[in-house]
């Protein structure tokens, strides 16, 4: 069954969930906003767990750098 509807969903990194509230930017344009919780303090690990609903350990993504 093919669906009409279209679904976009839109992730700006680093730039939280209290500087869109103050700054108002895509505020008439999005039907539903909401903040996400982030799984550890950097990108490296929070996107490929938002692109995937995996958590860290399932997709190996920790850090961009390696010791």
């Amino acid at each position: 069954m093919k669906s009409d509807k279209l679904t976009i969903c839109t992730f700006i990194d680093a730039y939280g969930w209290e500087l869109f509230q103050r700054k108002q930017i895509l505020q008439d344009e999005l039907q539903q906003a909401g903040p996400l919780q982030t799984v550890l303090g950097y990108s490296s690990a929070c996107d490929p767990t938002i692109l995937t609903g995996l958590q860290p350990e399932e997709h190996g993504h920790f850090s961009f750098f390696y010791y």
